[in-house]
């Protein structure tokens, strides 16, 4: 059998090892990257007097988790041009893959965004930073257009879903379980490639439909 990808004679384990690793990196340089910015806002809205300056916290910081300053400045500046929420919006996307959508400036949601269509031709997996990078920059790749209307709506209808599903009444139940459908439904008539919109709708439907049936075991 001819070989076609590397991945090919490396085991799944390993493969799935690597994964992991990967984002609990990205975990720990957002993680960083918020205490960082949380502890210095306290001291500034504290009005407290303090004869250092800002850089001299990154310093201290970098000296305590072995990182450059230089380091813990991008994982600072970086969690402060995403906050949590946005970040939420793209989970499977790591802390560099934020790092190039920055250097894009306004353009940056199109950059992830596309990062996410490309998880939907990539078995499930984001894409490199390099290929991101090439796509961005006009490497000839081609993806389904994005959807930016959608994907208002469904950042929408997480909010409603959390709010709904603070009642245990059966109408709230009714209305979770309806709104999924409706997104399923059109997510399958999308058809063509399941790009990583289509997949974003289909976790989300799923999660309403998982918040349903809580609700209803309550009621």
């Amino acid at each position: 059998m001819k070989l076609k990808h590397i991945s090919q004679i490396i085991s799944a384990d390993v493969v799935d090892r690597l994964i992991l690793l990967g984002q609990a990196s990205s975990d720990a340089a957002w993680e960083v990257g918020d205490i960082v910015n949380h502890e210095w806002e306290q001291i500034e809205s504290a009005g407290r007097t303090t004869p250092f300056t800002r850089m001299e916290w990154y310093k201290y910081v970098a000296e305590l988790v072995g990182k450059s300053e230089r380091t813990v400045r991008d994982w600072a500046g970086l969690a402060m041009f995403f906050p949590p929420e946005a970040r939420g919006e793209y989970p499977p996307l790591s802390v560099d893959h934020f790092r190039l959508a920055r250097s894009f400036g306004e353009r940056w949601r199109e950059c992830l965004d596309m990062a996410m269509r490309k998880m939907g031709v990539n078995n499930g997996r984001p894409p490199s930073v390099d290929w991101l990078e090439a796509a961005m920059r006009g490497g000839g790749v081609v993806l389904p257009p994005p959807d930016y209307e959608l994907d208002a709506e469904m950042r929408e209808f997480g909010g409603d879903v959390e709010m709904i599903t603070g009642s245990t009444g059966k109408q709230a139940v009714g209305v979770i379980v309806r709104q999924a459908y409706d997104m399923l439904d059109s997510a399958m008539e999308s058809g063509g490639v399941l790009n990583g919109f289509v997949a974003a709708r289909l976790r989300v439907a799923l999660q309403a439909l998982s918040d349903a049936l809580a609700v209803l075991e309550q009621v």
